[in-house]
């Protein structure tokens, strides 16, 4: 029996296959953001994920929020309100266009 350098390690022909959770988390980060109309902190991502039989970990949540907002498709004002899509506007915020 050969044993791997690192103990407590799998090794790679025992560790299951990569299926591409963070991309499904994404996608499900999306839904609830967009079901929920309205600025969403991490925290109740975490919660609705959860509650939509979801198995992703807060983590992977976290890992999730920070790939979507440095992509654009989320934004996280300042505001400590929560994520939401880039394309909603408040309506109570002036544009520096108008």
């Amino acid at each position: 029996m050969q044993h791997s350098r690192r103990s407590g390690c799998a090794p790679f022909e025992d560790r299951a296959p990569f299926a591409g959770g963070r991309a499904q988390c994404r996608v499900d980060v999306i839904e609830v953001v967009r079901a929920a109309g309205h600025c969403v902190p991490r925290k109740e991502i975490v919660r609705a994920l959860k509650l939509a039989g979801k198995k992703h970990g807060p983590g992977t949540v976290a890992k999730a929020l920070a790939d979507l907002t440095a992509s654009g498709e989320l934004v996280n004002p300042k505001d400590k309100k929560g994520y939401r899509p880039a394309e909603w506007r408040r309506p109570q915020t002036p544009s520096l266009f108008d």
